[in-house]
């Protein structure tokens, strides 16, 4: 028999202590958008998805040169594509070879 019924519903702090909310709260703070709830933030990074890439882009540390194209063909999804044109991707470190 199956249920509509989750199997668990992560708690109010359980979900303030994730990296996902760390992540939407900057967003929030740095492109100054208010996001009630996560359906609020997944419409902003769909409408707004150069300044979502950017944020990722930011947010997670990327190492390298942005450039100044964050998204190329931002209005269709399957042509969309992000920090192709003149990013620069840098390793942290050298490669180990084994």
């Amino acid at each position: 028999m199956q249920s509509d019924r989750p199997l668990w519903i992560p708690s109010v702090e359980f979900i303030e202590q994730t990296p996902m909310k760390a992540f939407i709260d900057w967003c929030g703070q740095r492109f100054s958008k208010t996001f009630t709830d996560y359906d609020a933030f997944h419409d902003w990074s769909i409408t707004e998805r150069a300044d979502f890439w950017t944020g990722v882009w930011d947010h997670c540390g990327v190492i390298g040169d942005r450039g100044e194209c964050a998204l190329i063909h931002g209005d269709v999804m399957l042509d969309a594509r992000s920090f192709r044109r003149d990013a620069q991707f840098r390793r942290k470190s050298p490669p180990v070879y084994r």
